[in-house]
């Protein structure tokens, strides 16, 4: 029937009327929840800077007291050197020997 009709249109315009408002009311809490996370931000990041001007201004009221410390040192060990061969005095018991090969000894 007719009446059912303009129930229904009624109905329908009700609901998409909740819908948008039920959006509005989100949109609105999400802006609301981005504000306050980038005022927390900007909150942290004011009290690190505050943070490391005073921990600067405390480094530069510390007095600097620099001791000279004592550094170990070792010998350095001398490098082997090798054997010095030296080479017989006087005839060997096998005679001489030369480039060619082995000569006697008159």
């Amino acid at each position: 029937s007719r009446e059912d009709q303009q129930e229904a249109v009624r109905r329908g315009q009700a609901w998409r009327d909740e819908a948008r408002a039920l959006d509005a009311r989100q949109d609105a809490e999400l802006a609301a929840r981005r504000r306050a996370a980038e005022q927390a931000e900007a909150q942290e990041a004011r009290q690190a800077a505050r943070a490391a001007a005073q921990a600067q201004q405390d480094e530069s009221l510390t007095p600097r007291y620099y001791y000279p410390v004592p550094v170990p040192v070792y010998p350095q060990r001398p490098v082997p050197q090798p054997p010095v061969v030296r080479k017989p005095e006087g005839p060997t018991p096998m005679g001489k020997v030369n480039g060619a090969g082995f000569k006697r000894q008159d």
